[in-house]
Order: structure tokens, then C-alpha cells, then sequence
């Protein structure tokens, strides 16, 4: 191998490496075990604190009760991950995708700000996502995902039989290694419970508490 064909070797490799480590996100809460296993590592050494960075082709994992938040820097959308989740984040320059090895993430991802095209990925399933609320789980075991949607709709695949669902607010789509993809209304507890313990009402109404005591105060 010629002198300068080593170097353009290790020059693409310096910039493929470069893009790689790019900053995608970063973890807002991370309750409990909580690591991140950085691109070319092996191991998930990375002890996850709120404001981490999160780069392209980090992954990371959610141990026995606990959870963490991450934001994606560009758009604002946000994944909630539950306990006993492993997932990798992967992007292209038109794709983002979330690999998931096992576990459930819960998704809210901004339509107005996105330029990428969002997807959820197992070993079974492609769930290709526009704007929308939704939670994805997949079980490692036994081969079956099941998709819900909370808000808006979206694509679901199954990779083995080549089969498409739509699902939308308030439906599910349960897919497995056998190729079956079953469209289905969702049943009271499909959803996964948000890990952060609280629905966006609750938020609301903590944020507006305060005023209301002031303006109490005030009138005494």
C-alpha cells in the first residue's frame, strides 16, 4: 500500500471518527443507574448525570428502577426512557434513529423544527415517525414489539414479513420475529406511565401554583 494511500486512509477515518462524536443531545433527568456506552467502546462506563452530552452512536442504559430524559439538541424532541432499556442513537445526515435492544422509551418528537426523518429500530420493526406522542417496547426475548400512540400517527414495519401499519392516537400495533404485524385498538394500561411521574396537566398546574399563592398573599 502506497504512502498516500495510507494517508487517505487515516484521513477519512479521522473524519468519519469526527462526525461520529458529534453532540445530538443531552440526558435533562437521569434517576438512578443510568450509563452510556460511548461510540468504539465496549463497555458502558459512562456514569450519566443531568446535562450529560449525548453524541451519534453513544448508547445507553437504564438499569432497575430508574429513568432518564434526554433532549435532542436540534429540535427540541424528547425521549423518556424506562427501566431495564438498552438503546443506541445513530444519525445520519437525514435519518435519526433509536436502536433498540430492549426496554420501552416513550417519544415526543417536535414536527415543526425536524429535519431529519425519526425512527425507532429493533431487531423486528421500523417505526417511522413524523410528529407525533407514541411508546415503543421491545422484548428481547421474545421477539415481539408493541407500538401505542398517544398523539398524531405514524408507520410501523415489521422487517421479517415486509408487512405496514398505520397506527394513531389511541391505537397500538403489536409486531413479532414471525412476521405477524396486528393493528389493534389500545386497551387501558397500553401506555407506558411517563418514568417522570407526571402528565403535562400536572406540570401546568405545579407552574401555576405559585401565582395563585402570591396573588392569595397578596390579597391578605
Amino acid at each position: 500500500m502506497s504512502y498516500m494511500k495510507k494517508i487517505s486512509i487515516i484521513y477519512i477515518l479521522f473524519i468519519v471518527s469526527i462526525c461520529s462524536a458529534e453532540t445530538i443531545g443531552r440526558v435533562m433527568k437521569a434517576n438512578g443507574e443510568v450509563l452510556i456506552k460511548p461510540i468504539g467502546s465496549g463497555t458502558y462506563s459512562v456514569s450519566v448525570k443531568p446535562g450529560q452530552a449525548v453524541s451519534n452512536g453513544d448508547a445507553i442504559r437504564v438499569g432497575e428502577a430508574s429513568f432518564a430524559v434526554v433532549i435532542f439538541l436540534d429540535d427540541k424532541s424528547v425521549v423518556k426512557i424506562r427501566e431495564n432499556t438498552d438503546f443506541q442513537f445513530v444519525e445520519t445526515s437525514n435519518t435519526r434513529s433509536l436502536i433498540i435492544e430492549q426496554g420501552t422509551t416513550l417519544h415526543n418528537v417536535n414536527s415543526k423544527d425536524r429535519k431529519k426523518a425519526y425512527r425507532v429500530e429493533t431487531p423486528v420493526s421500523v417505526a417511522s415517525v413524523k410528529g407525533t406522542q407514541f411508546s415503543a417496547f421491545h422484548d428481547a426475548v421474545a421477539g415481539i414489539d408493541k407500538f401505542v400512540g398517544k398523539t398524531g400517527n405514524f408507520d410501523v414495519f415489521n422487517t421479517i414479513s415486509g408487512m405496514t401499519v398505520n397506527v394513531g392516537a389511541g391505537q397500538k400495533a403489536v409486531s413479532n420475529a414471525l412476521g405477524q404485524l396486528i393493528p389493534a385498538p389500545a386497551e387501558p394500561g397500553d401506555y407506558p406511565e411517563d418514568p417522570e411521574g407526571e402528565s403535562p396537566d400536572d406540570s401546568q398546574e405545579e407552574q401555576d401554583e405559585p401565582e395563585d399563592q402570591d396573588d392569595q398573599q397578596e390579597q391578605d
